[in-house]
Parts: C-alpha cells; structure tokens; sequence
C-alpha cells in the first residue's frame, strides 16, 4: 500500500510536466510539417518547371492543416484539373497547433519575432514559381512568417515556434525563447 500511496503521489506531481510536454511536442510537429510541405511545394515547382502553391487552409480552426497543389495557369488558385499533390489535416500528433500568419517580409527580422503573432490569418499561402522562387505574379501576398503555438497553455509553458519564409523562398523554424548565437535562436 505504501508502493502504490509513492506512485500515487509521484504521478500526481508529474502529470503536469508531462501534459505541456505533449502540447509542446503538438507545436513541434505543426511546425516541422509546415517547413516540410513549404520545402516539397518548392520543389514540386522546380521539378514541373510551373508555379506550385503551399496554401495553409483551416480558417475556421487555424490549425496546421495545408495542402500542396499546381497553380491554374494565368491565376493564383489551385488547378482544380489537376490532382492535389500532397494535403495534410492537423491530425492527433499536432491538434493542439494553432498558427498565426502574417504577409509582411518585416515581420521576419529577429526584433519582430519576439512578438507572437495573433492566431488566424488563414487561408494564406506561398506561390513558387518554376526556379523555386516565391512567385508574385497578380498581387497574391505570400506567407513571410507563420506561428505556431498553442493558445490553451499557459504564456510561461507555451514554446511557440516561428517559421520564417524568406524572400527567396528557404523556410526556418526558430524558438524566440532561445538566445543567440545558439542556431535555434530567432
């Protein structure tokens, strides 16, 4: 009996510490998806030598869920004739990630990323063209910076990453918390 009161107890104090672990894992994984289908949208257009969108989707729930799909020629909508190239739902590993998107190339300089973007600004995308290059072609506003983090926990136990999507179009995932010169630093 005694065993089991230790356990008991043990458990109880650990419980917490595991559940923000999960949430921050969720928050991981939201982001090293994004940064993965930002990377295969690229090169799926250089690969087909024509403009492929990255297009984050969930607005009602702004969670991680994206698809990666060819452009419609002349437009900068996916090609509804064409079959998606990959899609993804939030899934169980990253449910809990919700994103904040902003257009704005500003946005990614490190001062700016001690701010957290506000969650929602979906949908929202990234248009690459055939060279592997962020495509502006009829005004579309491409992702600069994206979010995610969990707005259920706590401010102090939240790891919210930042992706940064750069003029050219390389995709980075930073942690505002960590300080420079680490490599994982904003």
């Amino acid at each position: 009996m005694i065993a089991l009161a230790i356990m008991a107890i043990l458990l109880k104090i650990a419980a917490p510490s595991y559940g923000t672990w999960i949430s921050n894992q969720q928050i991981r994984a939201g982001a090293e998806s994004i940064i993965n289908a930002v990377n295969i949208a690229k090169l799926e257009a250089m690969k087909r030598n024509g403009r492929v969108m990255f297009e984050l989707l969930d607005s009602a729930n702004n969670s991680s869920s994206w698809r990666i799909c060819p452009v419609l020629q002349g437009t900068i909508v996916c090609d509804a004739a064409q079959p998606t190239i990959q899609e993804r739902d939030s899934g169980d590993e990253s449910a809990q990630a919700k994103v904040g998107v902003s257009t704005a190339a500003a946005m990614i300089a490190p001062s700016a990323m001690a701010t957290p973007l506000a969650v929602g600004g979906l949908p929202a995308g990234i248009i690459f063209d055939g060279l592997g290059r962020p495509s502006t072609i009829g005004g579309f506003q491409n992702i600069a910076r994206v979010d995610v983090r969990n707005t259920n926990m706590a401010a102090a136990d939240e790891r919210r990453l930042v992706i940064a999507i750069t003029g050219g179009g390389s995709a980075r995932a930073c942690d505002p918390q960590v300080l420079s010169p680490n490599a994982r630093a904003c």
